[in-house]
């Protein structure tokens, strides 16, 4: 399981790595692209992270560029956490029509209830 910062990290990465080649990106687009702030030691602590997880190949570094390529295992890691994510909202989706559902049988019911009492007092 990734931190926020490091999942990020993993995701842009991701965006900007196509295949298994290896690419050089700077520190600083790295750093701006990141939805919330972080300095160059977070980042590379969670590159360095990542790189003993085996979810990336870490060629060199230096104070403004890295040169790594994403592995299987890390793409792996993010399809399964887009799948998650999508299990969740179709969960979500599938409760919330499940209690719209019981509220209109309750609601139903209830109509039908005070009918047949009226119907009752009618009759009788």
């Amino acid at each position: 399981m990734l931190d926020k910062l490091t999942k990020t990290i993993l995701k842009k990465i991701s965006e900007s790595v196509q295949g298994e080649e290896y690419v050089i990106i700077k520190l600083e687009e790295l750093k701006n692209s990141l939805p919330f702030k972080s300095d160059n030691d977070g980042l590379m602590s969670s590159v360095k992270f990542l790189q003993k997880q085996e979810m990336i190949s870490l060629k060199y570094s230096d104070e403004e560029n890295i040169c790594l390529a994403i592995l299987p295992q890390g793409r792996l890691y993010l399809e399964e956490q887009e799948a998650i994510v999508k299990q969740r909202l179709k969960n979500m989706r599938k409760n919330i029509l499940s209690g719209v559902g019981f509220f209109i049988a309750a609601m139903l019911g209830s109509i039908a209830g005070q009918l047949i009492l009226r119907l009752f007092e009618w009759l009788f």
